[in-house]
């Protein structure tokens, strides 16, 4: 097994979150979250990593054929999109006034 899956990595990302691939072949790519794979350490990002797939024949499908879905993506290689940097950004967790927790970039402090 490899070291990263045994490796508790505290996940700050949520199903949903706009996010920018920072390596890889889709670096730069910005996507939304479909998926978080928290015992791998890892996320699903839309219109990223696609993988092929070779389908073969079958009463139900019956061209077969290629079909192509998204693959998970290690969640080193991610970070969350800022629409007011206009970049991926790391971000740290404040707590409000009511008690709520906000995530906030870390370079500007802007709430996103």
């Amino acid at each position: 097994m490899n070291k990263l899956y045994k490796e508790k990595i505290k996940i700050r990302l949520k199903k949903a979150d706009q996010v920018q691939v920072i390596a890889g072949k889709d670096k730069g790519k910005i996507g939304k979250i479909l998926e978080v794979l928290k015992e791998k350490n890892q996320v699903i990002v839309e219109g990223v990593n696609y993988l092929t797939n070779y389908e073969r024949p079958t009463q139900q499908n019956q061209k077969g054929g290629l079909s192509k879905k998204e693959g998970p993506i290690h969640i080193s290689n991610v970070l969350l999109y800022s629409p007011h940097c206009e970049k991926g950004v790391r971000i740290r967790n404040k707590k409000a006034e009511d008690g709520s927790r906000l995530r906030v970039c870390s370079k500007t402090g802007d709430v996103i």
